[in-house]
């Protein structure tokens, strides 16, 4: 099957985000955000006043933490100054995923950036300081995360994001009966209307889409309410001359190659950042976007940038100019370790500081590149850390760089069910388990947590630092991972997986027929979980087939948990 490489050739979309023009929105957001202020409790959005009233916030503090969580990092920083600073799993706050390469810098500072790489415009995080600073009330500082405002700004950016996509698809359609002065002219406000002139797939691309749908079902493919497919014999005759020629090009770079097409596929697909493409396919042939896609991301990367860049900050910094000397070729093989690497390597050897806010799974870098053949600067540009990144950089008190980082697509962990925060301290338990190396604590553990998780969380965790339950390879533990996952749907559902009773076997979420012996599956009724708490056990746990009375008639064991080797 041949497979056109995905391309759009639109220039960006020259349009103004109305989230970013509505200031008045922002302050609004923010005071409803803020908790009440005390005599002995006030509201920083940076620590300036705060070094000058507690001089212990001027003590020098370092971090080497990959993947750190932000309330992980905090308990780090406070164990080291012995200053309390923290941050609460109830606004979501000690849940962010953190990377900190940070040497010899004041509490501070680390405090004011920290500020600096999580807010935006429109939603800013702030520090709360409790406490009047006497001996029996020693200043403790919280880390707020304005949960309604970023709400709010999330879900703002996620519709302008639409809204220029669909006036994207607006003004090409209305491109079609221009006439050739009028394209030249609409296009000095508007560039990527030269494609409708100029790139002869693109025309009858957009055309396909105006002529096959009324008004109502295109609306819904631009939202991505549905898709369609459309047979060969139904396609409007700008869809078949689309067909015709996107084959013609195939044909004329495979000569004799046969080619299957039944259907046309019109669709919306987005990216990891959220970015829509309309995507028109032909079978073998593959598909092609038409709207969206890359222009739109160009565009909404710039005005994210913009709305993450505060008064000092800038883009790019004189430190950009230094060449990184030779080291040994940085493979990214998607895994804590190489991430870190390369944080490391830009720290050591660029002389800067990094604090970064990253997606554990998404927008690795795939290149396997030899870094001293570039400057600091070349080596941010060119994405190398991971797709959908910006930076920026600032200054500290004592004069050093530091280098921020931010993943463009923030916004949709406040908005998106599918990326959610794990809260840290469910992350503690479970580390708590693991290190007493027991078969069962773990199992335990894990089913204790999952009962306070939602399904989105608990597939989150453990993708990440708990692979063990779930990515492993023997098929045992892919069932616990299931069965984990089920209990979150019910919080009671764990004491009866535990009990001796158990939970029927049609109420499991695995295929009874994998647990139950060919001829057994009349009389089994129920089955139950029983746990090993002995170490030198074969088994952590197993599941036993029960019959009407409560009898075992078979079970399915599990071996030992194994260290995990991709922990933090």
């Amino acid at each position: 099957m041949a497979h056109l490489p995905v391309s759009c050739g639109l220039p960006v979309v020259a349009s103004t985000l109305l989230l970013f023009a509505s200031p008045s929105l922002a302050v609004s957001l923010q005071a409803a955000a803020d908790p009440p202020s005390t005599t002995s409790t006030r509201i920083y959005d940076q620590p300036t006043v705060l070094r000058k009233e507690d001089k212990r916030l001027e003590q020098v503090v370092s971090a080497d933490k990959p993947w750190v969580y932000l309330g992980e990092l905090l308990e780090a920083l406070s164990e080291q100054s012995g200053v309390s600073v923290m941050a609460s799993d109830s606004d979501g706050a000690a849940g962010e995923e953190m990377t900190a390469v940070l040497e010899a810098m004041p509490l501070a500072d680390v405090m004011d950036n920290l500020t600096a790489l999580l807010s935006h415009k429109g939603a800013r995080w702030q520090w709360r300081r409790e406490g009047d600073g006497s001996t029996g009330k020693p200043f403790v500082y919280r880390l707020l995360r304005p949960a309604n405002a970023v709400g709010a700004y999330a879900e703002a950016m996620k519709a302008q994001i639409q809204a220029d996509f669909e006036k994207d698809a607006e003004m090409m359609i209305a491109g079609l009966d221009m006439t050739p002065e009028e394209l030249k002219q609409k296009a000095k406000q508007h560039p990527h209307l030269e494609h409708l002139k100029g790139d002869k797939a693109t025309r009858l691309g957009i055309e396909a889409f105006r002529d096959g749908f009324s008004p109502e079902i295109k609306k819904n493919i631009l939202l991505g309410l549905e898709g369609k497919q459309i047979p060969l014999k139904n396609l409007s005759p700008s869809g078949l001359k689309l067909k015709d020629y996107m084959l013609g090009q195939f044909q004329s770079l495979n000569p004799g190659t046969e080619y299957q097409i039944e259907a046309a596929s019109f669709g919306v697909d987005r990216d990891i950042n959220g970015i829509p493409t309309l995507w028109i396919g032909f079978g073998d042939l593959g598909g092609w976007s038409y709207l969206g896609s890359k222009p739109l991301r160009i565009y909404t990367f710039a005005k994210a940038g913009e709305e993450w860049t505060h008064s000092g900050e800038n883009p790019s910094s004189p430190v950009e100019s230094r060449t990184l000397p030779k080291a040994d070729p940085i493979v990214d093989k998607g895994g804590v370790e190489q991430r870190l690497r390369r944080l490391r390597y830009i720290a050591t050897e660029g002389g800067v500081s990094i604090l970064a806010r990253l997606q554990r799974d998404r927008g690795r870098s795939t290149t396997s590149i030899e870094p001293w053949t570039w400057t600091l600067g070349e080596y941010l540009s060119n994405n190398d850390l991971g797709y959908g990144l910006m930076h920026k950089w600032r200054k500290t008190s004592d004069g050093k760089s530091i280098l921020l980082i931010e993943y463009i697509a923030w916004y949709r962990q406040d908005t998106d069910p599918v990326t959610p925060r794990v809260p840290w301290e469910s992350v503690k338990q479970l580390r708590a388990a693991r290190d007493t190396n027991t078969n069962a604590s773990l199992l335990t553990a894990t089913l204790g947590v999952a009962s306070t998780l939602n399904p989105a969380q608990m597939r989150l965790l453990v993708r990440g630092e708990f692979p063990v339950i779930q990515k492993a390879q023997r098929q045992q533990e892919r069932w616990f991972g299931a069965l984990a996952t089920w209990v979150t749907e019910k919080p009671n559902r764990m004491k009866q997986v535990l009990s001796p009773k158990g939970v029927a076997l049609d109420e499991l979420p695995f295929d009874k027929i994998f647990l139950i012996p060919v001829g057994m599956e009349n009389t089994a009724a129920r089955c139950r979980i029983v746990i090993n708490d002995d170490k030198s056990a074969k088994e952590a746990y197993r599941i036993e087939v029960l019959d009407g009375d409560g009898v075992a008639t078979s079970a399915f064991t599990a071996p030992p948990w194994k260290e995990n080797t991709n922990s933090r």
